[in-house]
């Protein structure tokens, strides 16, 4: 047995590496401002977001309580569970976030966070997005008429003084129509999510605790019966049509009510496709995701996307048109010299694949660029969307590299022959000649070089991972220093194909 004073040294030194690392879920636990932030991007210890509503969920332990790596089935379940969302409003929210993200990604200016937020500062004011103010609080509580609770009418006064001030106070200030259904989203669930969906209101000690200190009270009882967008969204309309000032040209309440009510039932179709994504600055990351994004050849979904993560990574930052949709040649050939620095022999080779205008599923078409025998792709075979990321082909590769902390000619030649053994075993109709044979190990030699950098023919997991299963540029990832050649990519291929025959 250790002694009494060891094991209290031993204790405290656990506490002192993580203090958090023991907290049951539901005790709330708040970093600090100087632990935590809301930008996105940020290497913080903690991540934050604009939203409350999940601030408060990761606080109390509901989600990573770092605010980072936070999966769609974690949120779809604390969605439901501690807010009693209905599972079409959850999949509503989820389609404005990929598969996993961090808490910091929602404060990307007018993706999710925007301008006349009813507690956050615009960001043109340089604030960070996650940070509560609290006169804004104070104003939005303050507005009580009964001094008890809050509702649409208080709300609704609140959202006009908010937007009146953003246009006389912030020459930037955007208030698009996406931007405006998703604010009154917001207050909708403010009301009825806060409010446990009674009354169309929320107490105001409970939406202090929530909105100023994203902590869910003892006070707060869950919703009875699920929250519905789809049932309810009237709510939402309300409180658009009370924040309005009224005129002598405007139409009857009912009217102004439909109208409104279309609006937000708009949304709650295609929550994405409200969004304007073209108000994103070039190089902010975004990645649709759900049934708005589709690879397959011919879809209808807003969002089109391909096989090819590099060139998803370009649409998903807008080096290319965010929803890939007819992409010209012109803009395709820059992008892809500027940000992996391809040079022009290079680049030539790949354009000379596509027509002049395409968009990226034309990429999936079976055995003309999509292929059999994916490093991170299932075949065509199985019937699945050829855009989709298999994440456990993703896994299979990446951990070829665990030792060493990268992949190189060497792991990718050993996964190439695995793909390669599993297609023909499991896929009867596998194709796998010359031409799909060059496209292969062109793919790999260009996830060493391009996304390695031309670091010794590797990438580093880390790197591979953003780029391979998030489709993102990763944050501070920097290009090769010389222009990656045909020579040079053709070297890679004959290093990686030996490796596989040795």
């Amino acid at each position: 047995m250790i002694s009494f004073v060891r094991f209290i040294t031993v204790l405290f030194a656990v506490v002192a590496v993580n203090p958090i690392a023991s907290l049951e879920t539901g005790y709330f636990y708040r970093p600090s401002a100087d632990e935590m932030s809301g930008i996105a991007g940020t290497n913080a210890t903690y991540r934050r977001s604009p939203c409350p509503a999940l601030n408060a969920l990761a606080n109390h332990g509901y989600l990573p309580r770092g605010g980072i790596n936070v999966t769609e089935d974690v949120l779809h379940d604390v969605l439901m569970s501690v807010y009693s969302l209905d599972e079409t409003s959850t999949q509503i929210l989820l389609a404005l976030v990929p598969s996993m993200f961090s808490l910091d990604y929602l404060g990307t200016h007018n993706l999710v966070e925007h301008d006349a937020s009813l507690v956050h500062t615009d960001a043109y004011f340089g604030e960070d997005p996650a940070s509560v103010n609290e006169t804004m609080v104070d104003d939005l509580l303050g507005r009580s008429i009964d001094g008890k609770t809050v509702g649409v009418t208080e709300v609704a006064a609140a959202r006009a003084n908010r937007l009146a001030n953003c246009i006389a106070n912030n020459p930037e200030c955007t208030f698009s129509a996406s931007t405006l259904k998703i604010a009154y989203i917001e207050a909708s669930i403010f009301i009825l999510g806060f409010g446990g969906n009674v009354n169309e209101s929320v107490g105001v000690d409970v939406a202090r605790a929530f909105m100023s200190e994203e902590r869910i009270p003892e006070e707060y009882v869950v919703s009875s019966t699920v929250i519905s967008f789809a049932t309810n969204p009237t709510t939402h309309s309300r409180i658009h049509f009370d924040s309005l000032t009224p005129t002598t040209d405007m139409v009857s309440f009912a009217n102004c009510i439909t109208a409104a009510t279309f609006a937000v039932s708009a949304f709650i179709t295609s929550p994405v496709e409200g969004l304007d994504v073209n108000l994103l600055p070039e190089g902010t990351y975004f990645k649709p995701s759900g049934r708005l994004v589709s690879g397959v050849v011919g879809n209808t979904a807003a969002f089109h996307r391909s096989p090819c993560p590099a060139v998803n990574a370009l649409a998903n930052h807008g080096y290319l048109p965010r929803n890939g949709q007819n992409i010209t040649k012109a803009v395709l050939g820059p992008a892809v010299m500027a940000v992996y620095n391809l040079d022009e022999a290079s680049t030539a080779t790949l354009l000379a694949l596509v027509p002049d205008t395409f968009s990226l599923d034309y990429l999936a078409t079976h055995n003309v660029i999509e292929h059999d025998a994916s490093l991170i792709h299932d075949d065509e075979y199985f019937g699945g969307d050829p855009a989709k990321v298999d994440n456990k082909l993703a896994s299979d590769l990446l951990e070829r590299g665990e030792a060493s902390g990268k992949l190189g000619v060497t792991e990718l030649a050993a996964a190439r022959k695995a793909r390669l053994a599993n297609s023909i075993a499991t896929n009867p109709n596998v194709t796998f000649g010359t031409t799909q044979q060059t496209l292969a190990y062109t793919e790999a030699s260009i996830l060493l070089l391009g996304f390695g950098a031309k670091t010794n023919e590797s990438v580093s997991l880390d790197v591979a991972r953003s780029f391979l299963v998030d489709e993102k540029i990763p944050n501070g990832w920097a290009r090769a220093s010389s222009a990656i050649t045909v020579a040079e990519v053709r070297a890679t291929v004959a290093n990686i194909i030996a490796a596989t025959t040795a």
